[in-house]
């Protein structure tokens, strides 16, 4: 088992996740070594006129926790991203992190993520407190992603 896999592992058994899974907020999809490095979470959202009652997000987590988490939301039936039309929609933070047009949507636009990060050399400086760093968790990004998904900035999808 690589030493990435084994991190992340051991924080899917600590309290923080556990409790958001307990909740409700979010689940793993399938076990996380059966895809490695990429894991799959299924995050509840809020009721919304048309909206899922869930989304799955896909992170590639190959360095984890050292490196951040990079993803992108995901259509398991189909096995690719999650299309235009179902992407959540909403103001605020929601219109600016969850985003089709940067990228074309293979990563969301936070400093969490791996990508987002290693392309906005400033979002350290800017964003200190958001910065990805290896005391961080997977809860810290699940939280944030749910957090987005159960604002009143969130609008539903499509």
């Amino acid at each position: 088992m690589s030493p990435d896999l084994a991190l992340l592992l051991r924080d899917l058994e600590h309290y923080e996740y556990l409790d958001g899974h307990a909740s409700g907020a979010w689940t793993l999809t399938y076990p996380a070594q059966d895809n490695w490095p990429h894991v799959y979470f299924s995050i509840a959202a809020a009721a919304r006129k048309s909206s899922l009652e869930h989304y799955v997000l896909r992170l590639d987590c190959t360095g984890y926790p050292s490196v951040g988490p990079t993803g992108t939301l995901w259509d398991v039936a189909g096995q690719r991203r999650l299309a235009d039309a179902q992407w959540p929609r909403g103001t605020g933070h929601v219109s600016a992190t969850l985003r089709t047009d940067w990228e074309n949507g293979a990563a969301l636009y936070h400093p969490f993520d791996r990508r987002a990060a290693q392309t906005h050399g400033d979002w350290p400086t800017k964003h200190p407190h958001l910065r990805w760093n290896e005391r961080r968790t997977i809860v810290d990004y699940l939280s944030m992603v749910h957090s987005l998904l159960n604002s009143s900035e969130y609008h539903g999808n499509g």
